[in-house]
């Protein structure tokens, strides 16, 4: 059995997940030096405890508690875990100035290329075990069939592109990343490998399918397109697909 772990606290009236957390021994069922905000949530849906992964050494337990709490954040989750995760020794009580610091190092670890090669290296592994696979795709799941929560997120990311700044960032993002030939060319290799994939395969034919039936072939004499079959017939075009051209 490994020394370290990472695991999940959910409410017990939803089986919503609320905290992320590393730990060895018992820690994961303690309810000690846990936040305000913690004991807010237990005090009223109570908890369950998830062992999520093993860990050999605490540092691969502190690489995979920061992803989780970036990849159940992004999700839209409302973790009541104070900092971006990764602080250590274990079961200490930090005050709130201790905390600010320790987020502010979580921010620049990620700024450090050696970090987030191991970052990466433990969110493969943690992918690689089905169980913790299945979890997290449950509660992807989860998340999106509550239609609060999609409003929610569907909110902050309307909010966020709406601030020119944030808009120029990621523009500035991507044009960095497809001027990488090396990026290109692993973005490349990763669309083949999906497409040669029979079930991804299958799962594209359901799509183009279920598209296909929905809409109503338009043309203007010089090309054709589809709409959708509640959508007018938009102006200058009629009813109908424009014969193939013979090559």
């Amino acid at each position: 059995m490994h020394s370290f772990y990472t695991y999940a606290h959910a409410r017990k009236t939803d089986g919503r997940i609320f905290y992320i957390g590393k730990g060895q021994d018992d820690r994961a069922y303690s309810e000690k030096n846990r936040n305000r905000y913690w004991h807010n949530v237990v005090n009223k849906h109570g908890y369950d405890v998830q062992i999520l992964c093993d860990w050999p050494t605490e540092e691969e337990a502190f690489d995979h508690e920061k992803m989780l709490i970036s990849c159940f954040r992004d999700m839209g989750y409302e973790l009541v875990n104070l900092t971006d995760g990764g602080e250590g020794p274990s079961g200490v009580q930090r005050s709130e100035e201790t905390r600010a610091r320790l987020s502010e190092a979580g921010k620049a670890y990620f700024a450090d290329p050696g970090a987030r090669a191991r970052n990466s290296e433990a969110q493969k592994k943690a992918y690689a075990r089905p169980q913790a696979r299945m979890r997290l795709q449950e509660g992807r799941a989860k998340y999106w069939a509550d239609p609060e929560a999609r409003a929610l997120k569907s909110a902050q990311t309307k909010a966020q592109m709406a601030d020119p700044e944030v808009r120029a960032q990621l523009q500035e993002k991507r044009a960095k990343y497809w001027a990488d030939p090396e990026a290109r060319a692993r973005q490349s290799e990763q669309v083949k490998a999906r497409m040669a994939d029979p079930e991804f395969q299958a799962q594209m034919q359901k799509r183009v399918v279920k598209a296909v039936s929905g809409s109503r072939w338009v043309n203007n004499g010089i090309e054709s397109k589809r709409v959708k079959p509640d959508t007018p017939v938009p102006e200058g075009f009629v009813l109908g697909r424009l014969p193939r051209k013979k090559v």
